[in-house]
């Protein structure tokens, strides 16, 4: 099994921006200082392999490492923040980061939200949806508009499996599918305001919210405390997803 981007992006102009703010990438992974990033394996900390109505599937790579399947009835995951997230407890959730995910999203699905933040009064501060048209949102604040960048040229839920990784660096949110830019978007938001540790973290279904949530496979959940980690999903050298063209070793 592999993946195909051109399968989930919509013809669009504007090429001309995507190799400009891929040239620009490259600049700041040359010049940035090498900084001790700290990562989490949120499938790991969420404990989703032992969730109720959570199943164990083939992965992205056939004979390659299996992935979990979610489905509507699986277990809604909920746990504090600052449990989630315990290794920034000490200098605070980073202003620029990267989640990347290997998932493959059930199809037809519109908007499902992989993950959720809540903060401690209730209102989300930070999720992201993977069907068609996917959705950022962030903020810091609730007396804030919520405003998301929308990723309209993009469709996920295709059925096929996809490496996907977002990029969180001073007001801008990159998308990455399948090794390659997508788009470069606005996240309005004080960068000098950290996201609050004092909520809870939602994997699932949440009751009584009208939001979508997540249904399909999914091989791996990483957050990185750099923003450069979305570009390099791919590399040979990276443990972030796997190479298919590479024999497995779990077969």
């Amino acid at each position: 099994m592999g993946t195909s981007t051109w399968s989930i992006v919509k013809p669009q102009s504007g090429r001309q921006s995507q190799i400009a703010a891929w040239l620009l990438y490259c600049i700041c992974l040359a010049i940035l200082p090498n900084v001790q990033t700290t990562r989490i394996d949120l499938l790991d900390r969420l404990k989703l392999s032992t969730s109720l109505g959570v199943s164990r599937v083939s992965g992205i790579c056939e004979g390659g490492r299996t992935a979990l399947r979610v489905s509507e009835s699986s277990q809604t995951i909920t746990l504090p923040s600052a449990y989630v997230f315990k290794e920034f407890q000490t200098n605070g959730f980073p202003t620029e980061f990267t989640i990347s995910a290997v998932i493959k999203p059930e199809s037809g699905v519109v908007n499902p939200f992989l993950l959720r933040m809540k903060h401690e009064l209730t209102w989300r501060q930070l999720g992201f949806t993977v069907g068609e048209s996917p959705e950022f949102h962030y903020r810091v604040s609730n007396d804030e508009l919520e405003q998301f960048p929308t990723f309209s040229s993009v469709n996920l839920a295709d059925g096929r499996w996809h490496k996907v990784a977002w990029s969180v660096y001073n007001e801008m949110v990159q998308l990455w599918v399948d090794c390659l830019l997508i788009a470069e978007k606005e996240v309005r938001r004080d960068t000098t305001t950290q996201l609050s540790l004092g909520g809870a973290v939602v994997f699932g279904e949440e009751s009584g919210s009208v939001d979508k949530a997540f249904v399909g496979d999914i091989e791996s959940f990483h957050i990185d405390s750099d923003p450069n980690i979305a570009g390099q999903m791919c590399r040979r050298d990276s443990d972030l997803s796997p190479d298919c063209r590479t024999p497995s070793l779990f077969a």
